[in-house]
């Protein structure tokens, strides 16, 4: 559910402005705060596949013993390849329709995973890159401590991730703010780079070490502090609604570092939640174990809808469109266009990969609250974490 909240905010941030006096004010405004800041969706996923995926190394070594690293690498590259070169085709396929040439430059700098420094071919993308850069990062760094743990007898040993992250997180922050005392904003400057977001996907490890390896103490904390965790999580995302990315240097330096504190506290809130079952909740869920391919769909299907109902495809005069209807043809497309690709292309590869490439970490188990009171459920509830 929380990763649909993230892509729907994404979608928002994506999608169309209400005109001036078409809405109630109040209304209009909500709105269009929901545009300003819905960009953070970007940090909801970081946080979370950060929290995700190293928790799969986590609990496969705890399993067995020891990690593969490269196992790891070739799992999460069936789950991000396959859609994304389809969806990558037909961008190339497309854009030749349209221009009449083949955008090969801009493939090769998709193909590189450099499109959050350059341009590719299409813009959203660049998170992924960062999220790529931040697996091998991951791997890399998991597999040095487990082959240091086998050379010195002491096995693999988890306690450093907290205090490694301390001055990853301070160099982040210096370079941002260094970063936009420089210039004026620029996508490729000041919110793309790997080197300024990657923080983000480590505040998810270090969510993960104490949710794998101390388990019982974040337990008992959540539970007394879980409504102030709530509030933490609404005043630090609060800001980018509030203030515009692009004309707010402290929204993309500072602001990107209370983005993904506010995003883990919101996390760590929401992991005693039970699985509910009513059908809007099954709803929520479908959006967001769907939500890689509807994020990478999304922009496309956008401007495809849009130019069908504003007649700019039908070869027709172009003509207003209320703002609720913008919304909800391009919500309701994007959303559709995105679940049938990942039936189509995601779902039967993760099914090939967990053929030829079984996972060794074993299913995540939720923090249970009651009355005060903390259990460490042994039932999972979440199916497939490592398609995270």
């Amino acid at each position: 559910m929380l990763r649909a909240v993230a892509i729907l905010l994404v979608l928002f941030t994506h999608g169309p402005t209400p005109m001036s006096g078409e809405m109630p004010y109040l209304l209009s405004e909500c709105l269009i705060a929901l545009k300003r800041g819905g960009w953070i969706g970007v940090d909801l996923f970081f946080v979370l596949s950060g929290f995700l995926v190293s928790g799969l190394l986590m609990r496969e070594h705890r399993r067995h013993g020891s990690v593969r690293p490269v196992s790891f690498l070739v799992r999460r590259g069936w789950k991000l390849y396959p859609p994304l070169v389809v969806f990558l085709c037909f961008v190339m396929v497309q854009t030749h329709m349209q221009r009449g040439y083949w955008p090969t430059d801009r493939l090769i700098v998709n193909l590189l995973w450099i499109q959050n420094y350059t341009a590719g071919l299409m813009v959203h993308t660049w998170s992924l890159a960062v999220e790529e850069h931040a697996y091998f990062l991951i791997a890399l760094t998991f597999g040095i401590a487990a082959w240091v743990g086998t050379r010195t007898g002491r096995g693999l040993r988890l306690g450093w991730i907290p205090y490694a992250f301390i001055p990853i997180a301070i160099v982040g922050l210096i370079l941002r703010v260094q970063a936009a005392q420089a210039s004026a904003f620029d996508i490729y400057q000041h919110q793309f780079p790997t080197h300024l977001r990657i923080d983000s996907l480590l505040f998810g490890v270090v969510i993960a070490f104490f949710y794998h390896e101390h388990h019982a103490t974040l337990a008992r904390l959540i539970a007394r502090y879980r409504a102030l965790l709530f509030v933490a999580a609404a005043v630090l995302l609060m800001p980018s609604f509030v203030m515009d990315l692009r004309e707010s240097p402290w929204v993309y330096s500072y602001g990107l570092t209370t983005n993904y504190l506010g995003a883990g506290a919101l996390l760590c809130a929401i992991l005693p939640m039970r699985q509910r079952t009513g059908w809007f909740a099954v709803s929520i869920a479908a959006v967001g174990r769907h939500s890689y391919s509807i994020y990478l769909w999304h922009m496309t299907v956008y401007g495809i809808a849009i130019g069908l109902i504003t007649g700019e495809y039908l070869g027709k005069p172009h003509w207003p469109v209320p703002y609720a209807l913008h919304l909800a043809v391009y919500a309701a497309a994007a959303i559709t266009v995105g679940i049938v690709m990942s039936l189509l292309v995601e779902v039967p590869t993760l099914k090939l990969r967990d053929r030829f490439s079984p996972r060794r970490s074993g299913q995540l188990e939720p923090i249970t609250v009651r009355e005060g009171a903390t259990e460490h459920v042994t039932k999972p509830v979440i199916a497939r974490p490592a398609s995270a």
